[in-house]
């Protein structure tokens, strides 16, 4: 009986240690559209992993980096590409009800995708326009081959950037871009 108590106490700890908590992400702006509608039934993907806009047949998603965790570019080892601006393809055990993934998946297929993932020193982006057969049909690396690299204040001058956006939208994602980059959550031995 004196070891049962310790046992339940360290079990119920754990559990509430690997019970999931509310992710903060997707994070849906702009209009609610047949896209979003399709972006909404994804569980598990790059394109629903950050602050996502969607307009008419465009979806714009942002990260930035580094995410709130402690993965920071100097963890990198020496040769490993940082940021590969790619999206996977959507397959069936990525949603919510694997049954949809016909009518999930042509609405992706129809659609433009924009990556714009801001790097680690909080003023540089890398911009990816990813029309939806694309994700489909290349891998990361031929994805990641048109990525451009630009200064996070002059996004709006690429074609990339969808031009539906309206103004209060492009307002509010240069607040997003400006926004400090999150701190280490741990001290790093020997650096």
């Amino acid at each position: 009986m004196s070891l049962r108590f310790p046992i339940i106490l360290i079990l119920s700890a754990m559990v509430c240690l690997v019970r999931p908590s509310k992710a903060a992400f997707p994070e849906f702006h702009g209009e609610d559209t047949e896209l979003r509608w399709a972006l909404e039934q994804v569980k598990v993907s790059r394109m629903i992993d950050g602050y996502v806009w969607t307009v008419g047949n465009a979806v714009l998603v942002i990260q930035l980096y580094p995410a709130p965790m402690d993965w920071r570019e100097e963890d990198h080892p020496p040769g490993f590409q940082k940021h590969i601006a790619s999206v996977g393809p959507v397959r069936a055990q990525h949603l919510r009800d694997p049954s949809l993934i016909g009518k999930v998946e042509s609405i992706l297929r129809k659609s433009d995708i924009v990556l714009l993932l801001r790097e680690q020193d909080g003023k540089s982006c890398i911009l990816n326009e990813l029309h939806g057969q694309r994700i489909y049909e290349q891998n990361g690396h031929m994805q990641d081959s048109t990525a451009v690299h630009v200064p996070c204040d002059q996004i709006w001058d690429r074609p990339e950037v969808p031009p539906e956006l309206s103004d209060a939208d492009r307002l509010m994602i240069n607040e997003l871009l400006r926004t400090p980059p999150s701190r280490p959550k741990f001290i790093r031995r020997g650096k």
